[in-house]
């Protein structure tokens, strides 16, 4: 599904139907040519724009391949319009017909509302994105807290603090690095704490208060990883 969605395949897929829908459309059309009505040749400029489009539109990419299901609606709004819009234009170009009125008026409909659908579907991929960005950096930085910790660990020169850094320190690193809305309060208070902590080490600070932070830290990523686990 990634491939068929987020790959060069459906273009080739398209430029293929095209081209074989052209080698049964011509030679057809050449041996009746007098015969071809007006409305047959707006039907097959119709089925070439719904070509057109689809190819046009297999260019989008999404940003993220945790997107896939997000991006199920404009994928399906897209094959739907060049379902409908073929089978319409297919009917048009097969009976013969010099009305090309209301062939115009379907297909503008039709185009219309595909526009409409591709927009509300690009907005709901367009938000997906934006929040699996967001995410996919908040994953990244709780990543980062481990070094952060190991940084202050080193620069501290008392035992004791040592050892409860170390502890918060496999704390995080047990901890699972997913994230989401609920835990986000969470972790940027635990960030703030860490920070905290490194200016009383580095600025020489009472030994229990540094401890008292620390245990502080660790009630709070505690707290994070509840509320995780809770909100899975």
């Amino acid at each position: 599904m990634k491939k068929l969605i987020n790959g060069r395949l459906p273009l080739l897929i398209v430029i293929i139907a095209f081209a074989i829908f052209n080698v049964i459309f011509w030679p057809i059309t050449a041996t009746h040519i007098d015969e071809v009505k007006a409305g047959q040749w707006v039907g097959y400029i119709f089925i070439s724009v719904a070509f057109v489009i689809t190819g046009a539109l297999t260019f989008i990419r999404l940003r993220s391949q945790n997107n896939i299901v997000s991006g199920l609606p404009m994928f399906f709004s897209v094959c739907g319009y060049f379902g409908v819009a073929f089978l319409i234009n297919l009917i048009a170009v097969f009976i013969p017909s010099k009305e090309v009125v209301w062939i115009i008026v379907l297909n503008s409909v039709l185009i219309l509302l595909f526009v409409a659908a591709l927009l509300i579907a690009y907005r709901t991929l367009s938000r997906a994105e934006d929040n699996t960005a967001r995410r996919e950096a908040r994953v990244k930085q709780f990543r980062l807290y481990a070094a952060e910790i190991g940084a202050v660990k080193d620069a501290a020169q008392d035992d004791e603090i040592k050892s409860k850094l170390a502890a918060l320190q496999d704390n995080v690193n047990y901890s699972s690095p997913a994230t989401n809305a609920s835990t986000v309060e969470k972790e940027v208070e635990f960030s703030e704490k860490i920070q905290q902590i490194n200016n009383m080490v580095n600025s020489g600070a009472e030994k229990e208060e540094i401890l008292k932070a620390i245990n502080d830290a660790e009630r709070i990523l505690k707290t994070r990883n509840q509320i995780l686990m809770a909100t899975k």
